[in-house]
């Protein structure tokens, strides 16, 4: 019986420390509007100052997905849409006015 009690609570121990580490995990992922407004106004000095791990996490907090178009040439394979990790209505809801994304082409070399 002491056996079977001292299992369970390593076993517990074992779930509980499991998911403390999804907690801190979905804490680290989800942000605040104005963790990524101002991560936006510094977007350019934070990415370029930062190793490429950092910058990969970056990118990941705010691009959740990005669509491909099938093509059989590779220079033909464009960006059909990328998915925000955050909704237009939770901007227009902060800052008061709608937004718009605008961004750069970028060439590889």
């Amino acid at each position: 019986m002491l056996g079977k009690t001292a299992k369970d609570i390593e076993k517990l121990k074992i779930e509980r420390q499991q998911l403390i580490v999804k907690l801190n995990a979905q804490k680290t992922v989800a942000m605040d509007i104005n963790k990524i407004t101002t991560l936006l106004q510094h977007f350019d000095l934070i990415f370029d100052n930062a190793d490429f791990e950092l910058q990969k996490k970056l990118l990941h907090s705010l691009i959740k997905e990005i669509h491909i178009k099938k093509a059989d040439d590779i220079n033909d394979r464009l960006d059909e849409s990328i998915i925000l990790q955050f909704s237009d209505s939770d901007l227009e809801e902060y800052t008061g006015k709608p937004y718009e994304v605008i961004c750069d082409t970028v060439h590889s070399s």
